[in-house]
């Protein structure tokens, strides 16, 4: 993925962007946007929803650990018995 960092005002709904080359040659093209703005324009449903994935994120780390010693082949003949 190609990312572009610049920062620009929101005035009426639109971004303007830079004159920069690396802009211009993407033109007419699908791009993802993704806005960084600061804590104080974050409204209070976005705050909510952070302080809910926080929380989530603290219960996850309570959880037992996972054994990583998986034995994928015997995993997979068992799927494979399973299904056929």
């Amino acid at each position: 993925m190609y990312a572009i960092e610049f920062e620009t005002q929101i005035k009426d709904g639109l971004i303007k962007l830079p004159e920069m080359a690396d802009i211009q040659n993407l033109a007419n093209q699908c791009v993802r946007v993704i806005l960084l703005a600061p804590e104080a324009n974050v409204n209070q449903l976005q705050k909510e929803k952070a302080k809910q994935f926080k929380e989530l994120v603290k219960e996850r780390k309570s959880f037992p650990k996972v054994d990583k010693q998986i034995n994928l082949i015997e995993l997979a003949d068992k799927i494979n018995d399973d299904i056929f």
